[in-house]
């Protein structure tokens, strides 16, 4: 081989590593600044901590006017029956506007919080675009992590279905995604210990009780199982105590019933990319904010 052909090889190798270096090197300050994006925009939309407390629950009766019995105000207080105590009922103060969000990111109609775990996520829908927030941030902009998302040909809006599937990724290239600490439910003693799943929507907080945490396959849940139908409903859920693998724990005496809402997680299992790992939830109660249960009674 002639020298100069040598050094046309000898180039070409060159060009080939410095373009590699450099796609290398935008790759790495795409997904690090991408990262440091979405902490900061995570941390902004998150403006506290749920406050739940009870209120006087608002009056569906008009106010009576007062009436001059002709009794002085001795005798008034003394002879006056005593009044029952007024019934108390739970109200929730949310850890985000609403308002503000959804001005900025409008796909976001719900938040997310495993309490004491970093779970704690803004869920989007984007219709017509189903995987759209596999790959982006709640703010539109591409993020391989991608974000906390439900489905719109599936899931409404509203938690209203016997069955709502939220997906997010668990480790993307090494890297963490919103749903890296599920496959932490794999723990017998890390399931036990963390039992509950709260979903704040503009009126008020959805409370989830998990009675499971299991690998699963990869089939789509609900093009699968029809779960409006109570036979499937009951079927799927029974089927699930017949799971063997040592990361699965199921609260037999826990499994929802047909006209129960469950609300699932779902992510890749991280011994297995092939399968999912879901932690499941049926609801518990709904705690209104105060302007809504205001509105309620209105």
């Amino acid at each position: 081989m002639s020298s100069k052909a040598k050094k046309t090889i000898l180039i070409a190798v060159a060009a080939v590593c410095i373009l590699v270096c450099v796609g290398s090197g935008l790759f790495l300050y795409q997904y690090y600044h991408g990262v440091q994006v979405e902490s900061t925009l995570l941390e902004r939309m998150k403006t506290g901590t749920a406050e739940i407390s009870s209120t006087p629950a608002p009056s569906d009766q008009p106010e009576q006017p007062e009436q001059d019995s002709g009794e002085t105000p001795e005798e008034s207080e003394t002879d006056a029956a005593p009044s029952e105590e007024e019934p108390l009922m739970k109200t929730v103060r949310l850890p985000v506007d609403f308002a503000q969000l959804q001005a900025e990111a409008p796909d976001i109609y719900a938040w997310l919080e495993l309490p004491d775990t970093g779970i704690d996520d803004p869920v989007l829908q984007r219709a017509g675009a189903d995987l759209f927030y596999n790959s982006h941030n709640a703010y539109g902009q591409y993020y391989m992590c991608g974000a906390v998302f439900s489905q719109s040909a599936y899931n409404g809006r509203n938690f209203d279905s016997p069955m709502t599937v939220l997906y997010g990724h668990s480790t993307v290239l090494g890297q963490p995604g919103a749903f890296m600490e599920l496959n932490n439910y794999a723990d017998e003693a890390y399931f036990d210990a963390h039992r509950e799943m709260r979903v704040y929507m503009p009126d008020g907080m959805y409370v989830y009780r998990i009675f499971a945490a299991c690998v699963h396959s990869n089939e789509h849940l609900l093009y699968c199982h029809d779960f409006s139908d109570e036979t499937q409903f009951d079927a799927f859920f029974s089927s699930l105590t017949e799971d063997t693998s040592p990361d699965s724990h199921i609260d037999a005496e826990a499994l929802p019933q047909a006209g129960d809402k469950v609300l699932t997680l779902s992510t890749c299992y991280s011994a297995n990319k092939n399968l999912r790992y879901l932690v499941m939830g049926v609801l518990e109660e709904f705690v209104p904010t105060a302007e809504a249960a205001g509105r309620e009674a209105a």
